[in-house]
């Protein structure tokens, strides 16, 4: 069980600033119960000479608690297995698709290559043919001016 006490009855009881006990209140080592405008600090009823009593005592686990302790031992330890297993899988994976991307990158390359220098020689096939354009409209006119 526990008692309700205020804040500052808490910090004269502990011989702890208020800030002290605000901070631990806000890391939650403190717990508190807010009734209306109020805020209590739970303080629980146990005596300390007990409380040691307790921890001295040999504390005797059944059977069956040892038993599920093992075997939720050996469940991690199967898990933890099977985590570097699906680690390597993983990696193995990431390698491989890490390759066909770099692979996909060099075709796109070559290919933005190819094309490039298909559309230059395009550029200079149009520049030679409309230079013969130019060539054979002017020997059209001289041939028109001539037979007038």
């Amino acid at each position: 069980m526990f008692e309700k006490i205020t804040i500052k009855e808490y910090c004269e009881r502990e011989n702890i600033s208020r800030t002290t006990a605000d901070n631990r209140i806000k890391s939650g080592k403190i717990e508190t119960i807010k009734e209306g405008r109020n805020r209590f600090v739970k303080v629980y009823k146990v005596n300390k000479s007990e409380f040691a009593n307790s921890l001295k005592e040999d504390i005797q686990t059944p059977l069956y608690t040892i038993d599920y302790i093992k075997e939720l031992k050996k469940i991690i330890k199967d898990q933890k297995r099977e985590i570097k297993i699906l680690r390597k899988e993983l990696n193995k994976k990431t390698n491989l698709l890490l390759e066909e991307k770099n692979t996909s990158i060099d075709i796109l390359k070559q290919y933005i290559g190819e094309v490039k220098l298909i559309s230059n020689q395009q550029k200079k096939d149009d520049i030679v043919v409309s230079t013969k354009e130019s060539k054979k409209k002017k020997k059209d006119k001289k041939s028109k001016s001539k037979r007038k």
